[in-house]
């Protein structure tokens, strides 16, 4: 079964179909937000950065994970077309490593801030078939029975983490701009086409046993069976929406 916690729900709120104009809209608002508050961009477009830094080790707690960062001494400014975001990074795991067959792994995963400055980015909602039927983000995962590396990872097909089988009425996908606070995985949350402002901690556990598997058909449409995890070993893609990704591994023996 699967089990996504969080402190935030993109089922709490009407989404509207996303436009140009919310777009351009977007890409304002992001632009105001960085010139109060600190670096600001949406994945894809062209921006001029101004970098200054001091080589340091700094390690930081996080609610899961304990990171290393490294810095080091520069004032730079830069234009330039932003196909991944700087400044923030996707930072995951799996635990335990090795489970028999019917127990529970748990995928850990979030997004950080690591800089002393706050940093906005933006995003659309987009899906991840394999994990649920609606439009979510900015964090997702995909699970593969089997070893794969980056090379060989897109041409495997992912295993169903969620019973399809369930009709769910999903909203309209949003455009979002988070604001993250320094060395942080909380973020001030406006979404774009509706009135909305809130803190989102942006780190998450997915809790698996098994995965599901089109069992037959039944009524209108197929029908799905849960299997606990056989014995092998597994691959975990967690991705990002700025195209950041991690492969973690885990063996059922």
């Amino acid at each position: 079964m699967i089990r996504r916690k969080s402190n935030w729900s993109f089922q709490a709120y009407p989404m509207r179909q996303e436009v140009f104009a919310a777009l351009v809209v977007g890409l304002l608002v992001a632009a105001l937000v960085g010139a109060s508050l600190g670096v600001s961009y949406f994945a894809g477009s062209q921006v001029t950065k101004t970098i200054t830094s001091a080589t340091t080790n700094t390690t930081t707690q996080t609610s899961f994970l304990t990171l290393t960062t490294t810095s080091t001494l520069s004032t730079t400014s830069v234009f330039t077309t932003i196909s991944a975001v700087p400044g923030i990074e996707l930072i995951a795991g799996v635990s335990p490593s090795v489970i028999a067959s019917g127990q529970n792994i748990s995928v850990n995963f979030g997004i950080y801030n690591p800089l002393q400055t706050n940093v906005s980015v933006g995003y659309n909602e987009s899906r991840n078939p394999s994990e649920g039927p609606c439009s979510s983000g900015p964090a997702f995962i995909r699970l593969y029975a089997g070893y794969y590396d980056f090379v060989n990872v897109s041409s495997a097909t992912p295993l169903w983490i969620w019973n399809a089988s369930v009709f769910i009425e999903c909203p309209r996908p949003a455009s979002v701009i988070l604001t993250f606070q320094p060395n942080s995985d909380k973020a001030m949350a406006q979404i774009l086409d509706l009135v909305y402002n809130n803190v989102w901690t942006l780190n998450y556990t997915v809790e698996l046993s098994g995965y599901w598997v089109n069992c037959c058909l039944a009524g209108p449409g197929p029908s799905y069976v849960h299997q606990v995890f056989p014995q092998g070993r597994y691959s975990v893609l967690v991705f990002d929406s700025w195209g950041q990704q991690e492969l973690k591994y885990f063996t059922v023996s």
